[in-house]
């Protein structure tokens, strides 16, 4: 990914660079199946892959956050489709489990460790709702399904951030308590019985530094079915 580097100068932060991320692991099941229903439940897995956060003073490391451990976070997934109506809800919960070292200069000159700090949990709830404006059959039609879709998306931060420090310096989470709301408008435009290409836009409806994490954003997904497909034009829904 690219994005802000893990490697800092003391002022001069916002440097970026493309590196490896923290890999994520789905572990996922379906519960219970029906013609109109189905329910899944499973955990994601964060792995510490991306490298450590350090900030320096010319040589010298002033602080470093180390990478480790993981975040857990178990959820659960309804689709309800009775017809051309469609709704998926989604509900997750995340916590971090290990939390990550802090390695802090004192005013001695010495670099130590100085504690640990742990993320707050994070609970992710979404609902998305949908209808098949268009639907041809199962024939050799190239366009076979259009549906439009809105959704609401919920993040709601749990707890305070932690907050390491010694005589010198003071690093702490400020990403505690936020509460966010985006709104997702958009289509599903189905080709054939297999893929699946989605245009949307999402606008946040909170305001504040914490709440408000962009401004505008547009996405464009392509989903391709891979194996067997036994029910024409009926093609999960996707959350944005």
């Amino acid at each position: 990914q690219t994005s802000i580097a893990a490697t800092q100068q003391a002022g001069a932060i916002g440097g970026t660079n493309t590196e490896l991320g923290n890999i994520t692991l789905f572990f996922k099941g379906l519960l219970y199946k029906s013609d109109d229903v189905a329910i899944g439940g499973g955990l994601t897995v964060t792995t510490p892959t991306a490298d450590d956060f350090v900030l320096r003073q010319g040589a010298n490391e002033l602080v470093r956050i180390k990478n480790q451990g993981s975040h857990l976070a178990p959820y659960l997934g309804l689709i309800y489709a009775p017809g051309r109506f469609f709704s998926q809800t989604y509900l997750q919960y995340d916590v971090d489990a290990t939390g990550r070292d802090v390695y802090l200069r004192n005013a001695s000159n010495q670099f130590t460790r100085a504690g640990s700090l742990s993320d707050a949990s994070v609970i992710f709830l979404s609902q998305s709702f949908g209808y098949w404006i268009y639907q041809n059959n199962c024939n050799s039609a190239f366009l076979t399904g259009i549906a439009p879709v809105f959704e609401f998306h919920y993040n709601q931060g749990l707890g305070n951030g932690d907050w390491v420090a010694n005589d010198a310096r003071i690093v702490g989470d400020t990403n505690d308590q936020f509460s966010i709301i985006n709104l997702t408008a958009g289509s599903h435009f189905q080709f054939g019985q297999r893929s699946m290409l989605t245009l949307a836009a999402v606008m946040p409806v909170t305001d504040g530094a914490r709440d408000r994490q962009f401004d505008f954003e547009f996405q464009i997904l392509f989903n391709y079915l891979f194996g067997a497909v036994n029910r024409c034009n009926r093609l999960p829904t996707t959350l944005f």
